[in-house]
C-alpha cells in the first residue's frame, strides 16, 4: 500500500493500493466522510487501514443485511449505530478493531488505524511531505 493525503489539513491520511488487488466485494468505508480502501482476504476477512490524528467518524456498508454489530475490542467501548444499512461508530484512537456483524466470525472487518500524521503547522514546509511520500513508496 501506498499512502497518499487527502489534504494537508485532513484528520486522516488514507492508502492507495495497485490496481491488481480488488476491492472488498463485501464492505465499503468510508473514514471522516473520505473513502477508504478495503481488501478481502481468502482467510476469509476483510481489512483496511488508515493514519489518524483526532476522533474520526466511521461509516461501513454490508452486503449483508445487518442485525447488530460488535466492534471489538468490546473494552474499547465502542457502540455502533446501524443507520439505513449503514454501521456508524467513531474511532478515538489508534489500534486493531474488528467488527463483526450478526454475531458471525465467518467474514469480519478489521480496521487499523494507526497514528502518524504531524501536527501541521503554517511553518512546515512541503517538501516534507514530499520526503514523507517519498520513503512510503520506496524511492
Amino acid at each position: 500500500m501506498i499512502p497518499f493525503s487527502q489534504s494537508i489539513f485532513a484528520s486522516i491520511r488514507t492508502y492507495s493500493c495497485p490496481e491488481e488487488i480488488k476491492a472488498s466485494d463485501s464492505y465499503t468505508l468510508t473514514v471522516d466522510g473520505i473513502p477508504v480502501h478495503v481488501i478481502d482476504n481468502p482467510v476469509p476477512c476483510s481489512f483496511a487501514a488508515f493514519e489518524m490524528e483526532q476522533a474520526v467518524s466511521v461509516e461501513i456498508e454490508s452486503k449483508v443485511t445487518v442485525k447488530w454489530v460488535d466492534v471489538r475490542p468490546l473494552s474499547a467501548g465502542i457502540k455502533p449505530v446501524i443507520k439505513e444499512d449503514k454501521i456508524c461508530f467513531t474511532i478515538t484512537e489508534p489500534g486493531n478493531y474488528s467488527v463483526e456483524i450478526n454475531g458471525k466470525l465467518s467474514h469480519p472487518l478489521f480496521i487499523f488505524p494507526r497514528s502518524g500524521l504531524p501536527k501541521v503547522s503554517l511553518k512546515l514546509k512541503w517538501d516534507w511531505y514530499i520526503h514523507r511520500e517519498a520513503y512510503y513508496a520506496g524511492i
